[in-house]
């Protein structure tokens, strides 16, 4: 019995190594999250301030060309068009990148959390099983118990 109950103590020690090691991952793998987050995010102001810089000067130089001729700046308008629609594809696919990493470790937690509670129920399944197990054994000692006693004092 002792050693069913050292043997079931090892077990849940173990089990608790794991859901330490996996609490572990899981703040690692949200400290890497937000580091990512703040590189991204600093890519993003970088490339706004840049988008923003080029688009002052671009102004600048298109109202210039305006005043000189109305064609170069009607070329100028689409050519700045098309690096703004460029600019903001790159940042909705950057936006879209994330997503999918976000997604991706959010399917992976809940793979790792619906793992940790089918072993968490295993666990419970295997420590009722044991429950019931000691409760026969007690009940089987107390019956030969009482069948020794009643033998010995010759009841039966």
């Amino acid at each position: 019995m002792e050693e069913a109950s050292g043997k079931l103590q090892a077990d849940v020690g173990h089990i608790q190594s794991d859901v330490a090691e996996v609490k572990s991952e899981a703040r690692i793998t949200n400290a890497k999250l937000d580091d990512v987050r703040k590189e991204v995010a600093g890519y993003v102001s970088s490339a706004r301030g840049e988008c923003l810089e080029k688009i002052d000067s671009l102004n600048d130089y298109v109202l210039k060309s305006f005043r000189d001729s109305g064609e170069r700046t009607d070329r100028l308008r689409v050519e700045l068009t098309e690096k703004i629609d460029d600019v903001r594809n790159r940042i909705d696919s950057l936006r879209s990148e994330m997503l999918q990493k976000f997604e991706q470790v959010d399917l992976r937690m809940q793979l790792v959390q619906s793992e940790l509670t089918r072993q968490i129920d295993q666990l419970k399944d295997s420590l009722y099983r044991a429950k019931l197990q000691n409760l026969l054994w007690c009940i089987s000692l107390g019956s030969a118990f009482f069948y020794i006693v009643a033998h010995a004092l010759k009841w039966l």
